[in-house]
């Protein structure tokens, strides 16, 4: 990996237990030693008075750390694209180097074959995958969207993109940037067909099924009012509230649990989400860097499990915490540090997506999570189980 091989192994480590933020917040300055993270001076004189002789090692660190420094815009833009929602964190795993191609699988555990199933002739990247393999290629010729200007930055996909979403915004080209996305999803199910199925989908058969999905969901949200919500205030009256009967009945009851193995450094996240009767109905194992602290290796499950909810489709969600630390921060009566405020401003942005979406306190009934986060500490690859036929 890139940053080890800059760093030495100390700070590479520390480097990579940031968060880094779903919501484009630009990087800023947060003052540790009041709740909202905005100075004063009384909060000032306070801090002075307490740790005089620290002051000078107590500057603020930068909040929201990105890795491109155009990739805060590109969320922004991402998120208001008129696409259903797992198109969007399908996109968002693409920029942040998050799906399982060959090539990464294979980096990451050393086992597997990294040459792309299709062509047979090169790895199988992202870029290669959804931009340059010859699969790719004769779908993109049949496409009514040419992208013929971006020619030279195939090599990298989020430059790539970078260029389409400032096309959209100079020239007014939404619509063709929706299709966009939905033929890069289905190249990526045709990917999937080939790879497990043993299929073989033809190009014109691949554009009609995403010109299919576009204007259905088009069709389906025109005229609709965009939802508003306020990011602080309406989270916490939501957290506050106890969930009702009718909203117990009709909502995905999702429980969390975190398992850290310090000798590894990693943690292990187990999600589930039962219905109304208590059947679980999704169930995710995965592994994550180790952090500092358990609340924030807590926060990044709760970070997970929400885009998880979003990539199935779910408008209605009851998350249950067994951290009450947790519990305050999200509701904004604990105070953070400028790690944990990444987190809690995308826990706020997310949770607003959904119709509904609720947090309560509960240290019962976590089996199931708790043992798909022992699980989780022995697998290289994130799993996932999903009734099929599940609608929520």
């Amino acid at each position: 990996m890139l940053i080890f091989r800059i760093f030495n192994s100390q700070d590479a480590e520390r480097i990579l237990r940031i968060p880094i933020s779903l919501t484009g917040k630009e990087d800023s300055y947060y003052w540790t030693h009041s709740q909202n993270g905005q100075y004063t001076v009384q909060s000032g004189y306070k801090t002075w008075m307490m740790e005089k002789n620290l002051e000078s090692t107590r500057r603020r660190e930068e909040t929201g750390t990105s890795y491109e420094g155009t990739i805060s815009k590109i969320w922004k833009t991402l998120w208001k694209q008129k696409v259903s929602q797992k198109m969007k964190v399908f996109i968002w795993k693409c920029l942040h180097g998050g799906l399982p191609v060959r090539a990464e699988l294979h980096r990451r555990t050393r086992q597997g074959n990294p040459i792309c199933i299709g062509c047979r002739d090169k790895e199988e990247t992202l870029e290669h995958l959804l931009i340059q393999c010859t699969k790719a290629k004769e779908i993109w010729k049949m496409a009514p969207v040419q992208w013929d200007g971006n020619m030279e930055l195939l090599d990298c996909f989020i430059r790539w993109w970078t260029a389409i979403m400032e096309a959209q915004q100079d020239r007014g080209r939404e619509d063709q940037v929706n299709l966009t996305i939905n033929i890069l999803w289905q190249i990526w199910k045709a990917r999937n067909d080939r790879e497990f199925n043993y299929k073989e989908r033809e190009p014109h058969k691949i554009i009609q099924r995403a010109m299919k999905e576009w204007t259905e969901f088009d069709e389906a949200n025109k005229g609709n009012v965009v939802r508003k919500n306020t990011q602080e205030t309406e989270i916490q009256q939501r957290t506050e509230q106890e969930p009702g009967q009718n909203e117990s009945q009709t909502s995905l009851l999702i429980k969390i649990h975190t398992h850290q193995d310090k000798r590894q450094a990693i943690v292990g996240i187990g999600i589930t989400a039962t219905d109304s009767l208590g059947q679980i109905q999704a169930g995710w194992a995965l592994r994550e860097r180790l952090s500092t602290e358990p609340i924030q290796d807590q926060a990044v499950a709760v970070r997970l499990a929400l885009l998880n909810a979003i990539s199935q489709g779910w408008s209605s969600i009851r998350v249950e915490l067994d951290i009450k630390e947790l519990m305050e921060c999200i509701k904004g009566s604990r105070q953070c540090n400028h790690m944990m405020a990444t987190l809690m401003e995308d826990i706020q942005f997310i949770s607003n997506q959904f119709h509904k979406c609720s947090f309560s306190f509960a240290n019962t009934g976590i089996v199931g999570s708790i043992k798909l986060s022992l699980h989780a500490l022995n697998i290289w690859i994130d799993e996932e189980w999903v009734n099929p036929t599940l609608r929520c």
